[in-house]
């Protein structure tokens, strides 16, 4: 009687284990870590002149386009050809030492 237990214990054992082996997390491909900046080296005065800024983590959001997100949200509707001021910006990440998120948003305005 206990052999039978032992059997059903063991496969399970081993079926719970091979369940954790590959129940991993693939590395993630759709996030964004901010660049580190100084406390008090950005200014909000809408303008992305400080150094940090050139070296912040950035993506491109073309209208049209399926952003690098699953969730990003964009799909194409009906009538595409009423859109006359399609977005194409640049949105830039940066994290002061003082625990502050900051993003910086360049638009074109294409013609």
């Amino acid at each position: 009687m206990n052999t039978p237990i032992r059997l059903w214990a063991s496969i399970m054992v081993i079926l719970l284990v091979q369940g954790l082996l590959f129940a991993q997390y693939p590395d993630r491909q759709d996030v964004i870590w901010a660049r580190t900046a100084p406390a008090g080296s950005i200014t909000m005065d809408g303008q992305l002149t400080e150094s940090e800024w050139a070296a912040a983590e950035s993506f491109n959001l073309v209208y049209g386009e399926l952003g690098f997100l699953p969730t990003s949200g964009w799909r194409s509707e009906f009538q595409e050809e009423a859109i006359t001021d399609p977005t194409n910006a640049t949105i830039k990440f940066l994290v002061t030492s003082d625990n502050q998120l900051w993003l910086g948003l360049k638009s074109r305005i294409l013609q």
